[in-house]
């Protein structure tokens, strides 16, 4: 079904695309202030080695080929023209510092999904996408929140193909709840490629950033490089490595997320980055008569704020429990904006606990086509930045943050203390959304970091139920303050 997809769209297509552009658009709020919260298929190789550092990185030049600032030169599209982005952003330098390894490292063909893989993927992808938001929700007090499930999970599904044993069953019941990883990986794969459109700007971008001296093994990255496209480098995780990771991010969500990581950790020793990014235009262009500059929205705690209202009738209407919301479609019809607006006196969040993901895709891809809805859309700009390690503990992947099993990704001999845990997952999006039409981006790292070795020592039982001698010590010298012995208790 994938496979079709990438050729022609079908209908699970569109149902994952409203879960990535519900994931992404919902519950954003207006205004361009947000929350700054710094809260396979293979084997791997059991001879692992470090993939060849083949060649340095030259500015620009090694970036990746579906970079969002490029891509419309190379397939011959003409930009979007929205207001924000009438120019693409001009990309940033990585250091000679950064080399890029594996450069004649084969993507190799993967399988397609079967069926019924495709049908668990979609099931699983909803529910980890509402469940996820929910957990975010509850860590915010109505401030804006925005995440992108797509963005998260290939992070974390490449991060996925590092682990063994109870980290790696923990991983495949949260990311898809159940589905073997071999399994994910080719669902997910699939479905990336299948939300490619002519019409939408869609660009998923992944990388790998190993700090120098760690040797990782041959079949996680040929995974990582089958089923994700991969870039995989290796730098020294100074200063400039910070820059190098944000000026990747930067490049690969054409400028609209400036900062994918803020310092690097002593302890890490690789990062799992994706880049998203989106921009389309509206199907149907707003006329001047739709535009109103001076409507009035009224936020959380009734203070009202002047704002650009955009008008339009539309023809996806549903009900989803005690909400109402629409589907607008963009230029050739891949992509929709789902907004939906919760009853009288419930927030945004209270309505969001009470939804559960195969509900919303049964509502958001079975419509009211017989009615006429006259909607109203502010223009609106905002950004966010999460830390998703409590969130994802919660929804039960404990052991990849502590006493992680990642000997699939590393040859941990060359790791201090030989083992390897999940530090942090940090999120940062950003979205625009105007007359024209829509831009938003995301990325998300995955920091992996060493940890210390637990000595196993052997058990000793000693238990005082016979004749014993007990001493009194000196602890500094060791010198005995009292002797004695005990052969019956009084």
């Amino acid at each position: 079904m994938f496979n079709k997809s990438i050729k022609s769209k079908r209908r699970y297509s569109r149902r994952l695309a409203a879960i990535f552009m519900a994931g992404m658009i919902m519950l954003t709020g207006c205004g361009k202030t947000g929350s700054d919260n710094n809260t396979g298929n293979e084997t791997p190789s059991e001879s692992p080695t470090l993939v060849n550092p083949t060649t340095e990185i030259q500015p620009t030049e090694n970036q990746s080929t579906e970079n969002p600032a490029t891509e419309d030169q190379s397939s011959g599209n003409e930009t979007t023209g929205l207001q924000s982005s009438k120019e693409p952003a001009a990309q940033k330098e990585i250091s000679t510092k950064t080399v890029l390894l594996g450069a004649d490292m084969e993507q190799g063909k993967v399988d397609l999904p079967s069926p019924d893989e495709e049908k668990k993927f979609i099931d699983g992808t909803a529910d980890f996408s509402f469940e996820l938001m929910k957990l975010v929700l509850e860590n915010e007090k109505g401030n804006n929140v925005m995440v992108s499930p797509i963005s998260i999970i290939n992070a974390l599904g490449m991060t996925e193909n590092g682990a063994t044993s109870q980290t790696l069953t923990e991983m495949e019941k949260v990311l898809g709840k159940g589905m073997a990883r071999d399994e994910y990986n080719r669902a997910l794969s699939a479905y990336c490629k299948s939300l490619k459109d002519e019409e939408a700007e869609f660009s998923n971008a992944n990388s790998i950033w190993i700090k120098e001296g760690i040797v990782v093994k041959d079949g996680f990255i040929q995974n990582c490089k089958d089923y994700y496209d991969s870039e995989i480098y290796q730098a020294p995780f100074d200063s400039s490595t910070i820059d190098d990771i944000n000026n990747w991010g930067y490049n690969n969500t054409n400028g609209l997320v400036e900062k994918t990581i803020d310092d690097i950790d002593k302890e890490a020793i690789m990062y799992l980055i994706n880049a998203l990014y989106f921009e389309a235009e509206w199907k149907k262009e707003y006329s001047k008569d739709d535009i109103n500059e001076n409507a009035i929205f009224t936020d959380k705690d009734g203070n009202e704020d002047k704002v650009a209202m955009l008008s339009s009738k539309e023809s996806c209407y549903f009900t989803l429990d005690d909400g109402i919301g629409f589907r607008k479609p963009y230029k050739g019809d891949k992509y929709s904006f789902v907004g939906i607006l919760p009853a009288e006196g419930k927030s945004p969040e209270e309505y969001m606990s009470e939804i559960k993901g195969n509900d919303f895709i049964a509502a958001v891809t079975n419509p009211d086509y017989s009615k006429e809805v006259y909607v109203k859309i502010p223009e609106f700009s905002a950004d966010y930045r999460t830390s998703l390690r409590n969130v994802l503990m919660d929804m039960g992947m404990e052991t990849a943050f502590f006493n992680a099993d990642f000997s699939e990704m590393f040859d941990l001999s060359s790791v201090d203390g030989n083992g390897a845990d999940i530090s942090d997952v940090f999120h940062n999006t950003h979205i625009d959304v105007d007359r024209k039409g829509t831009r938003a981006a995301a990325t998300t790292a995955v920091e992996m970091k060493r940890c210390e070795a637990v000595e196993e020592k052997a058990v000793v039982y000693i238990t005082l139920d016979k004749p014993f001698v007990y001493m009194i010590i000196d602890n500094e010298t060791g010198l005995p303050v009292f002797m004695g012995t005990c052969n019956d208790i009084k």
